[in-house]
């Protein structure tokens, strides 16, 4: 990264927002938080990418990054696809603040969930131990479901010990993929005492 921040500063003589993007996703890929918002912060002019990138390094980091997008709502930058999967990313044991941007990004900004943000809310709804309301939500998506959705509900299912809705995830992901050894795992797991 010493490199590349050389190379930005001494070599890069019209620093326009692609350079300064591509400086602030390498400090944030490369786990380097504190400068990842340093460059942010001196960035002459921020675009969707440049909030983007803060926004996902938020959530990697489990920070908290709704300040971070109301700030973009304030300056004018609509948000995008990305931009809700960090946000919803970043709230995975928040269930109502969760439902409330899933939802918002229909009815507010107009853009469809993508597979990604639904299984973002079903991790969501089966860690809050809403086993029944996952599942339908598995059955509704216009995605066809596939094993990673239901052992996203199988995993849940270890912290809550909910037998049931364990026995019928672990069904469902043996039913699509009957080679992948994950459900009887995870099923294991969840019956231990």
């Amino acid at each position: 990264m010493d490199r590349a921040k050389n190379l930005f500063d001494r070599e890069i003589s019209n620093k326009d927002p692609a350079s300064w993007n591509a400086l602030l996703a390498g400090y944030a890929n490369n786990g380097h938080l504190s400068l990842a918002k340093s460059c942010f912060g001196h960035m002459p002019q921020r675009d969707l990418v440049s909030w983007n990138s803060l926004l996902a390094v938020y959530a990697r980091n489990g920070l908290d990054n709704l300040g971070l997008f109301r700030a973009m709502l304030i300056e004018g930058i609509p948000p995008d696809e990305s931009s809700f999967t960090s946000v919803l990313s970043g709230h995975s044991s928040d269930l109502q603040l969760s439902w409330s941007h899933f939802t918002s990004m229909v009815s507010n900004f107009r853009l469809a969930p993508s597979k990604q943000q639904y299984g973002c809310i079903l991790a969501v709804l089966a860690r809050c131990g809403y086993f029944q309301q996952a599942e339908e939500l598995i059955r509704s998506m216009p995605f066809l479901a596939d094993s990673r959705d239901w052992l996203s509900v199988l995993g849940a299912c270890r912290q809550d010990h909910s037998a049931s809705a364990s026995f019928r995830a672990a069904g469902q992901a043996w039913r699509i993929d009957p080679h992948d050894s994950a459900p009887y795992v995870l099923l294991a797991t969840t019956q231990e005492v």
